[in-house]
């Protein structure tokens, strides 16, 4: 559990081979001593120590909203050689800053686009919510989400707009991104919106 791997951008965890296959990464290794006979073997099951996480952001309302970029926030700066799944809260503050991933600037015109990332886990818990408008409402500290920010206009004038979506296991009271598991989620911009309505829109 002493063992990390800093990150500090989107690819911190892999490295690339000759033939463009990305590999999860993590120089650390233990050595132990069995009683086992040569030839004979030991059961083992390997695990993914991150998220793998998979999103795809569509522009349903392109007349009226327009994406300037897509941008995950407060992610982990460290991936742990071994995580306690057992932890309420994981990692601690003490031992992780939690940053924000590089913008992706939106092409113009485009209406959709996907993304993929593997992400150290981060494991922020669960709360008492049925609604995914009431979700960003009672987010714990540190959770991870995804922050798209573009303009919307009426008339002959533009507004800026914020749209977060908080990463997990669903949409409405689930906070954690556990390892070895993969999340996929289509995000789909199909209205303004309010403030008022939705805790997932932001108008400045």
């Amino acid at each position: 559990k002493s063992r990390i791997r800093s990150v500090t951008q989107k690819n911190s965890a892999l490295i690339v081979d000759e033939e463009g296959n990305e590999h999860v990464i993590f120089s650390a290794f233990s050595e132990i001593t069995t009683g086992l006979q040569p030839g004979s073997g030991i059961e083992a099951e390997l695990k993914r120590n991150l998220a793998k996480v998979e999103f795809e952001v569509k522009n349903s309302l392109p007349e009226n909203i327009i994406i300037s970029s897509v941008q995950l926030c407060s992610v982990p700066n460290v991936s742990y050689y071994l995580v306690d799944p057992q932890a309420d809260s994981f990692p601690s503050e003490k031992v992780a800053t939690f940053i924000d991933m590089e913008k992706v600037e939106w092409t113009s015109g485009k209406t959709s686009d996907s993304f993929l990332y593997y992400l150290p886990v981060n494991l922020r818990g669960r709360i008492e919510n049925a609604s995914e408008q009431s979700k960003n409402r009672h987010a714990p500290f540190n959770a991870t989400y995804l922050k798209v920010v573009g303009t919307y206009s009426k008339g002959n004038k533009n507004y800026p707009v914020c749209y977060k979506f908080y990463l997990g296991k669903n949409m409405y009271d689930d906070f954690n991104l556990e390892p070895n598991h993969h999340y996929s989620y289509t995000f789909d911009i199909s209205s303004i919106n309010y403030s008022e309505d939705d805790s997932r829109v932001e108008q400045w």
